[in-house]
């Protein structure tokens, strides 16, 4: 039987990156470095997951109106 394990990411606007999402959240953990953008942006950090071993699976949107205001993203992988 297959095995895998989850990777739970949540990105969120930054005003000082023009509102680009950035990583705010792993596994429900706040990341230091998310208000002045210091993280990884959605497409970098999916391509660094992706060339990990890592498959996106879930991916939602929050949003008011037209505005983003987060998304949370699930990646996946088997079990080593």
């Amino acid at each position: 039987m297959s095995r895998f394990e989850y990777h739970f990411v949540s990105f969120k606007p930054v005003p000082a990156k023009n509102n680009e999402l950035h990583v705010s959240t792993i596994n429900d953990k706040s990341v230091d470095g998310f208000h002045d953008g210091g993280t990884p942006s959605l497409s970098r950090y999916a391509n660094e997951l992706g060339d990990q071993g890592w498959e996106l699976i879930f991916y939602e949107p929050a949003t008011h109106f037209s505005d983003i205001l987060a998304v949370r993203v699930v990646f996946k992988r088997p079990k080593e």
